[in-house]
């Protein structure tokens, strides 16, 4: 969970960071993210922060991993007072429908 200015209130689950959970609180998350990642990510999070609630696939920089995110707009009233980011990583379920995929693949060419 974030505010409006981007701290971080609230985290919870595997963060992807050498920090732990409780070091992350209250830093914004361009100061807790790599450069790569905050340039991919703001837009996002700027669109939420204006209301928008997004939802994308993002691969992890420095690690194999990608992640399916969604963030919505907290707000009190009308007004947008910050972020809900979630992100569960689904690196395991697209290399597994890959693997299905290229097996079919196979199977119609008659290999399998």
């Amino acid at each position: 969970v974030l505010d409006g200015d981007l701290r971080i209130l609230l985290a919870d689950g595997e963060v992807h960071t050498a920090r732990d959970h409780d070091a992350l609180l209250m830093h914004r998350l361009p100061e807790v993210l790599p450069p790569g990642a905050w340039a991919t990510l703001r837009p996002y999070l700027e669109a939420a922060l204006g209301g928008k609630a997004e939802s994308f696939e993002y691969e992890a920089v420095g690690e194999p991993s990608l992640h399916r995110l969604r963030l919505a707009p907290i707000r009190d009233g009308g007004a947008v007072v910050g972020v809900l980011m979630l992100s569960h990583d689904i690196t395991d379920q697209v290399a597994t429908h890959r693997r299905l995929a290229d097996s079919e693949r196979l199977k119609a060419l008659g290999l399998l």
